[in-house]
């Protein structure tokens, strides 16, 4: 039956066997139920937090810069002073 399909002409019965045995093996794919996606997402968004925190801390105090109406109301201010 192999033989017959066109993307495994050149495939032997033992060595799809293999693949699907090593496949069974591998857990980097797996089919997830609704809630397990959620969970899934959600230690994600978690984890990106926790990363964005730690930059945050790291970089110390940060400075906030105004927007360009803001900016542009400051100059005039000054202007006028």
């Amino acid at each position: 039956m192999l033989k017959s399909i066109s993307i495994c002409g050149e495939c032997e019965s033992s060595e799809v066997e293999g693949w699907q045995i090593s496949d069974s093996e591998d857990q980097g794919f797996q089919m997830m139920n609704d809630e397990e996606i959620v969970e899934f997402v959600s230690n994600k968004a978690d984890m990106e937090e926790d990363e964005e925190q730690q930059v945050e801390e790291t970089a110390g105090p940060s400075t906030t810069i105004p927007s360009n109406n803001a900016a542009f109301q400051y100059r005039e201010q000054g202007l006028r002073w």
